[in-house]
């Protein structure tokens, strides 16, 4: 709709060069959109009524005119006109009509009136139509009032009902509204069917039946958008079946008006606004060109209407978006500049500066978007000066700003960049935005991913402005650009730069001081870049720690924790306090500084926040107190603990407690710390037992025996019970108290809790002959070490019988299944299987949930295999696979079942453990090795359809496992063998070509496995293409002869290209293969000449010429084979193999060259044993050792 009507920048988005549009166009498209293609719509705001009922007052206007001038006519002398000057001062169009048509006509219209002479017939008419414009006043007022009422009504009575009441009221309005304006639209076709050529009345009412039109079009468009929309749904939710069309807009009837009333009334004082509005109405309907006519035409007529702004706008929309226009565009969008105080200055701006762009013209590009970013700072700085300031600058001032630096983000442009953008605001003097156009350029790298001048970019912004409020956030953009480069070197520089820069007592900190929400964000970045600094530092000391780097290790533990503390200084209420804490502990400790690791680990052991790392802390306090001890004892500053028994203690030292050093006092609190915030925690026995061995050592026997005691009575563990109860005695030998020992022996067996240690003390006698038989045990081992076997022998036996003799005695003895066990590794090393067998059997039998019980199952096969009882060690293998998930020995004794099932030839079962193999343990580092073995099993039982099974699931199995990618083209080389094996060449030629496909794309290099695999396929499938090559023979026609020579001649050389391509492969099988064919193919070449018949109709003589011409045309591809040959043979020697295509090569060479390679006699086979089961596979009962070859 024009602009007098509704008016709205249209905006046009740029839908041919890029995919992105300025937001402007984007957003003011949507606008027209609103309220040109819905004048309903608009008309239920706030121009509804404007909108709504411009045309009875346009009717009642024209009317008065007309009738005033009329009597005027009659009245006024004949030669009274108006002065020219009245009508320089009209209006344009676009001004709102009822000014534009109020007023005297122009003198031209006075001066036609006066001409023409006065009807009574026409004075009659012109009565009645007053008196119908009296009855349109009426409604009219009527029409507001009412709306104006059911507006008030509604407000106030049904508030929450706002939307519905009113759209139910209006939309009856509106009905009367349409049937008013047909009303009009009627009375003006009668008005002009009766006077089409009044030139004082006719071009007035063309013009307003022609605006009657234009809007009674955009109802019947509004309306048909909204039945169309039905039809949509109802076709979106299969309602309907048939697609609907989307509607058009349809301006005929005002086209048509206007184009008569152009034509016919060309000085019509609104002559520039129908030009107008016929060219608007033809852009709408799509005729662009007619429209860009119309408007030139406006131009040409009157370059000086105040339409020309809005008219140059127009064309340059319309001529961008024609992509072979956009040189008018920029003429069009550069008239409107000529005119700064119009509307569309700015757009204009924009658009000349976005069309710039679009061509490429980045240096115009940029001047423009600045120029349109200098203009809309002057109206904000007018504005906030007093003046108004376009409501459009600040949006289209972002848009320039974005697309400017869009444009310096140009690769493309060599201006492009921060340096020369730098440059740019150089030549310019500098700008005001330099600095936000810095950011916003920072933020276009960024998006576009070139991290890199991003921070150039926002680098820039910082230095133009280092106390820019903004820069936090910029800083932080720099540190996430430098972690996507993966550079956290140059990111953790940068955040450390953050702390200094935005800290407290910064420049930056001063200068924002009133900005309490910008200092609140640097705090947040500033501790985000702490904590960020710290984990750095702390992960980075961590991966130098494991790599071995300790010195490195150290320095890094020390700098992450002068961050932490600085972190925590700053920001002690942090919700991370306490683990941060802790963090701050383990890199004091790590970084050797354990003065400090023991009051921060004290800290977080106290806490009251949290207990998740009370553990860990609680213990590091005693570690960090044991390594102070550590370096005084290593420096000399204090004595070593010596814990003396009563035999061992020096008898010239003094029993009385002597003073306890400090550090170890401290030591002892960290201890009764633990035992007392943890006391049900595994180590708080051990923790009270070394403090009581402090205590202990330096004479203080009372607080030891205390704490001995409630060892003993608290704790599970046998050896430091015993350790207790032996120091508790041991402190009662040291004083000779004999009677105390007695008593405390009695005493602290009482305290025991469970029977079983209440037993402790009364079998001293089962724990010294369990102590002698090991002993024995011992010293039989060494002996066998040492090499003396027969008395090891001996002292092994005796330890066995010693420990089985135990076992007897106390079956349900804590220790019986270890004593079993130590007495079957005597008779294993006395080399006694079988009777170490039966021992193993008895713990398997008797002690099955011992932790010896799969050792003892893996021991038994073991000594079954020793023994060559293979089916009994394979039942025992998988025995402990079945029974014992979680024994470590599981993997190795499926492995060696496995094995042992391949010694007895029992292939498939092996294969079956093999693949299980894989299935259990996919972490073993031989669990691929195992899946391939089960397809090798396979191929050894030649069930070819198992091996395509087998190999099929290893692919899918370790498919993304780059260390089997050698495997993986071996499978898929295998999978092409068994398919050949079964004689499907199809599918085998198919699989040989994956074969190769899948080396190529995993990029293997040549010389491996799977180059193996590849080079195989790539000679099979020139071997299958050999046998065609073969079957192309001379046994022609004379006159086909030269043709067949040429076929065999290319298909020579393509055979020689698909042989040559296994050379690549660095395999020498198919190295030596693919030479020995090279020469067959020319060897293959002269035979077939050599062979071929003559042809019908020589006699002797001339067939004997004939195969004379045939030999000496085979003399040059045998030259080429003997050379192939020899190749070969030279290839055989360098590679020192010699196969059956070496063979081959010889033979053929002998064909040729019998005296240089006479054939030699073939040596007779030699024997080979084979046999049947493998070697005993003795190794495999070391446990957790693996055999050779696994």
């Amino acid at each position: 709709m024009p602009r007098w009507a509704c008016w709205t920048w249209p905006g046009v988005a740029n839908t041919t060069r890029r995919s992105e549009s300025p937001s402007w166009a984007r957003n003011s498209a949507t606008n027209a959109s609103a309220c040109t293609r819905n004048s309903r719509v608009c008309c239920k705001r706030s121009t509804r009524f404007h909108c709504g009922y411009w045309w009875p007052i346009l009717l009642a206007m024209f009317l008065v005119a007309g009738a005033s001038s009329l009597r005027a006519q009659e009245q006024a002398p004949a030669n009274e006109t108006t002065p020219p000057e009245a009508a320089a001062d009209e209006p344009p169009a676009g001004e709102k009509t009822a000014d534009v048509d109020s007023g005297a006509a122009t003198a031209g219209e006075k001066a036609a009136g006066a001409a023409d002479a006065v009807d009574p017939e026409q004075a009659r008419e012109l009565d009645e139509m007053l008196a119908v414009l009296q009855q349109f006043n009426e409604e009219t007022r009527q029409y507001k009032q009412e709306v104006q009422q059911v507006v008030r009504t509604r407000y106030q009575e049904r508030k929450q009902a706002v939307v519905g009441s009113y759209d139910r009221a209006i939309s009856d309005l509106e009905r009367e509204e349409n049937r008013l304006r047909l009303e009009a639209i009627k009375v003006f076709e009668d008005f002009l069917a009766r006077y089409p050529d009044s030139p004082g009345y006719t071009p007035g009412a063309l013009w307003r039946l022609a605006e009657l039109y234009y809007e009674k079009a955009e109802v019947d468009f509004s309306a048909a958008e909204d039945a169309y929309e039905k039809e949509l749904n109802a076709y979106n939710n299969g309602e309907s079946k048939q697609e609907p069309i989307p509607p058009e807009r349809h301006f005929e009837r005002t086209v048509a008006l206007l184009q008569r009333l152009t034509r016919d009334f060309p000085s019509y004082r609104l002559i520039d606004g129908a030009y107008y509005l016929l060219a608007y109405c033809l852009q709408e309907q799509g005729e662009s060109e007619q429209a860009q006519q119309s408007y030139l035409e406006l131009v040409q007529r009157f370059p000086k209407s105040k339409l020309m702004p809005e008219v140059w706008t127009r064309l340059g929309e319309s001529y961008f978006e024609d992509p072979d226009k956009l040189d008018k565009a920029i003429e069009a969008y550069s008239k409107v500049l000529e005119y700064p105080d119009s509307a569309m200055y700015d757009k204009a701006l924009y658009k000349l500066a976005w069309t710039y762009y679009k061509v490429d013209d980045y240096p115009h590009a940029v001047d423009r978007f600045d120029q349109l970013i200098v203009w809309a700072d002057k109206g904000q700085a007018d504005g906030e000066a007093g003046g108004k300031p376009s409501a459009g600058r600040s949006e289209l001032r972002k848009e320039a700003l974005q697309y400017l630096a869009i444009c310096f983000a140009e690769e493309e442009w060599p201006g492009s960049g921060v340096d020369n953008a730098r440059q740019f605001f150089q030549r310019l003097g500098g700008r005001d935005y330099q600095g936000e156009f810095f950011k916003k350029l920072g933020e276009v790298y960024y998006i576009n991913g070139s991290f890199e001048k991003s921070i150039a970019a926002y680098q820039e912004a910082i230095r133009k402005h280092p106390l820019d409020k903004d820069n936090p956030r910029l800083m932080s953009t720099i540190v996430e650009a430098y972690y996507r480069l993966r550079q956290p070197d140059e990111a953790a520089k940068v955040q450390e730069q953050m702390i200094k820069a935005f800290g407290p007592g910064s420049a930056w900190r001063k200068a924002n001081q009133d900005e309490p929400e910008a200092i609140s964000n640097a705090d947040k970045l500033a501790k985000q870049a702490l904590y960020t600094a710290a984990v750095r530092h702390h992960t980075l000391a961590q991966r130098l720690k494991k790599e071995g780097e300790v010195e490195q290790a150290r320095a890094e533990y020390a700098r992450a924790a002068e961050v932490y503390a600085d972190y925590l200084s700053r920001f002690s209420d942090s919700r991370d306090a306490y683990k941060l804490t802790f963090y701050l502990a383990e890199c004091y400790y790590y970084s050797l500084d354990f003065e400090k690791a023991a009051q921060t680990y004290s800290w977080v052991r106290d806490s009251t926040v949290s207990k998740e790392f009370l553990a860990d802390a609680a213990n590091s306090v005693v570690l960090s107190y044991e390594n102070i001890a550590k370096q005084a004892e290593s420096e000399g500053r204090l004595e070593k603990l010596q814990v003396y028994t009563s035999k061992t203690r020096p008898a010239e030292l003094e029993i009385k407690p002597r003073p306890i050093p400090p550090v170890r006092q401290k030591l002892i609190a960290a201890c009764l710390a633990y035992a007392e915030k943890l006391p049900q925690d595994e180590q708080s026995g051990n923790m009270m037992f070394r403090a009581g061995q402090i205590y202990y050592a330096y004479d203080h026997f009372e607080e030891a025996r205390k704490l001995f005691s409630q060892i003993v009575a608290t704790t599970s563990k046998d050896e430091l019970v015993t350790s207790s109860i032996n120091l508790t005695i041991e402190s009662y030998l040291v004083t000779k108290d004999w009677e105390q020992v007695e008593i405390w022996s009695r005493k602290l067996a009482m305290l025991s809790r469970d029977p079983l240690q209440k037993k402790t003390l009364r079998q001293f006698e089962l724990g010294a002959r369990f102590n002698r038989a090991t002993a024995l045990m011992q010293e039989g081992k060494k002996l066998i070490d040492e090499g003396n076997k027969e008395v090891a022998r001996q002292k092994l036996d005796q330890a066995a019988i010693a420990f089985t003799k135990l076992v007897d005695e106390d079956p349900r003895g804590k220790s019986s299944d270890k004593a079993l066990n130590n007495a079957a590794l005597c008779y294993t090393w006395s080399s006694r299987p079988r009777s170490a067998g039966k021992i193993y059997e008895r713990i398997v039998r008797e002690y099955p949930s011992s932790e010896f019980a799969d050792r003892a199952l893996f021991l038994m096969a073991g000594s079954a295999e020793a023994a060559y009882d293979f089916e009994k060690a394979i039942a025992n293998y998988l025995k402990l696979v079945d029974r014992y998930p979680d024994s470590q020995l599981r993997a190795d004794a499926l492995y060696n079942a496995a094995v042992a099932l391949e010694g007895d030839q029992q292939y498939r079962k092996a294969a079956q453990q093999y693949e299980r193999y894989a299935r259990l343990f996919p972490d073993r580092p031989d669990a691929a090795d195992n899946f391939f073995r089960a397809g090798l099993m396979m191929e050894k039982c030649q069930d070819w359809r198992q091996v395509i099974a087998v190999y099929t699931r290893f692919q899918r199995r370790y498919r993304r496992t780059r260390e089997q990618y050698q495997r993986l083209v071996e499978a898929q080389g295998k999978i092409a063998q068994a398919w050949d094996e079964l004689g499907d060449w199809r599918r085998a030629s198919k699989a040989y070509v994956a074969t190769i496909d899948k080396y190529r794309k995993l990029k293997l290099p040549a010389g491996g496995p799977g180059a193996e695999a590849a080079a195989r396929a790539q000679f099979r499938l020139a071997e299958s293409a050999l046998k065609s090559y073969e079957r192309i023979t001379f046994e022609v026609s004379p006159r086909k002869l030269k043709k067949t020579l040429v076929i065999k001649a290319e298909s020579l050389k393509k055979m020689e290209r698909r042989y040559q391509a296994v050379f690549a492969y660095k395999r020498v099988q198919w190295t030596l293969a693919a030479y020995y064919r090279l020469g067959y193919l020319y060897q293959n070449f002269a035979d077939v000449l050599v062979d071929s018949p003559c042809p019908k109709g020589l006699n002797e003589e001339e067939c004997d010429i004939y195969k004379g011409k045939l030999e000496e045309l085979a003399e040059a591809p045998i030259k080429k084979a003997v050379a192939a040959y020899q190749v070969t043979m030279d290839k055989s020697r360098e590679f020192k193999v010699v196969n059956k295509w070496t063979d081959l090569a010889y033979a053929s060479l002998n064909r040729y060259e019998p005296l240089k390679y006479p054939l030699q006699k073939k040596p007779l086979e030699r024997l080979v044993l084979d046999r049947l089961a493998p070697l005993p596979l003795l190794q495999a009962a070391q446990v957790g050792i693996k055999p050779a070859g696994k």
